[in-house]
């Protein structure tokens, strides 16, 4: 199977420790879409803007983000969520797959 896609933007985001993206959802209207994940470290800029920061620290082993983009791709906000064990992020699409 071939996916075809047309590719508007594209951020890094990250730190020198573990990072990952459990996936990507896109909101009813259309016009936001979150990226939820796994991180580990101290001072993760997640905001992928030059010059401007958006720091966030693990509470010990890796915890989870979520973060909020408007479609054109402009950044708009994190929340981290852990404590000193490691965290998992899951989701379940609605189409049920």
């Amino acid at each position: 199977m071939i996916f075809l896609c047309n590719i508007k933007w594209a951020y890094r985001i990250g730190s020198s420790g573990e990072d990952s993206v459990s996936g990507m959802k896109e909101t009813r209207d259309g016009n936001y879409f979150y990226v939820f994940g796994g991180f580990s470290g101290t001072n993760v800029d997640f905001n992928p803007a030059d010059g401007v920061e958006d720091l966030h620290s693990s509470q010990g082993g890796k915890d989870y983000f979520i973060s909020k983009y408007k479609k054109s791709g402009e950044y708009l906000w994190t929340r981290t969520f852990g404590n000193s064990e490691d965290q998992r992020c899951f989701t379940e699409s609605e189409s049920g797959c």
